[in-house]
């Protein structure tokens, strides 16, 4: 029996439920609005609102961002009707008439470009680092040929009202 826990693709399936979740807790500004006036003034046993507010965690931080950067299409519908919203896979092969492997394919190729996205994301938020230290370092060198500039100028000034001086 072939183990496919550890596969990329189970991976990145875990990765976007965890995800799915994330964004079902996450109150990024505000909690969601709710839906009476009764419901506002509603608080739960413990004082606090009852869904919890979610870890700030980079890796889905930049997912979310990656699959909101997406263009609306059907393969971005398929893959929020799936992992979001969890409705049934038989409502959605009946919805876009796919088959089951179509769906499965379409969710899954979606899926890679995102995590693609997700790693340039992040990839990029590093190299930055790396771009605003190299910068800083050359902006630091042409201030040094600079100045060296300016003393070989100052130098040679002196030198030539000198040799005016002595003839």
């Amino acid at each position: 029996m072939r183990d496919d826990t550890h596969s990329p693709d189970h991976t990145d399936h875990l990765l976007c439920l965890r995800w799915a979740a994330w964004h079902h807790s996450r109150r990024l500004y505000a909690p969601p609005p709710p839906k009476s006036l009764l419901a506002r003034m509603r608080v739960t046993s413990r004082g606090i609102p009852e869904t919890p507010d979610a870890p700030n965690d980079v890796e889905l931080n930049q997912l979310n961002r990656a699959i909101t950067a997406q263009p609306r299409n059907e393969q971005k519908m398929t893959f929020m009707c799936y992992y979001l919203y969890r409705v049934p896979v038989k409502s959605l092969m009946s919805h876009y008439h796919l088959s089951r492997d179509g769906l499965n394919s379409r969710i899954r190729r979606f899926r890679e470009r995102v995590i693609i996205s997700q790693h340039a994301l992040i990839a990029s938020r590093y190299v930055d680092e790396t771009v605003i230290e190299l910068s800083r370092k050359r902006r630091e060198s042409a201030q040094r040929a600079r100045a060296a500039r300016c003393a070989r100028r100052v130098a040679n000034t002196e030198d030539a009202h000198k040799k005016a001086e002595i003839s």
